[in-house]
């Protein structure tokens, strides 16, 4: 009867281990209201704006440069 769980415990230690192993995913999720497309500096370079850390995520990540609304006044939130 020991062996028993002790195979059934070496072919499940594997799979802990492996789910144990994942990392969730990195996704930040940013929503800005009032904010023109032209005015962090990672979309234009000559902003009176001043955005550091959006501009770090941008340059580091991805950017979306085309949107579009189903409804005639574009309203996010």
């Amino acid at each position: 009867m020991i062996r028993y769980y002790l195979t059934l415990f070496a072919l499940l230690l594997p799979v802990v281990v492996w789910t144990e192993a994942k990392q969730p995913p990195n996704i930040v999720f940013v929503l800005f209201d009032d904010i023109g497309y032209g005015q962090p500096k990672s979309y234009r370079a000559d902003s009176p704006f001043k955005t550091p850390n959006l501009d770090r995520l941008a340059t580091e990540g991805m950017r979306f440069t085309d949107a579009h609304s189903a409804a005639a006044n574009c309203t996010p939130t």
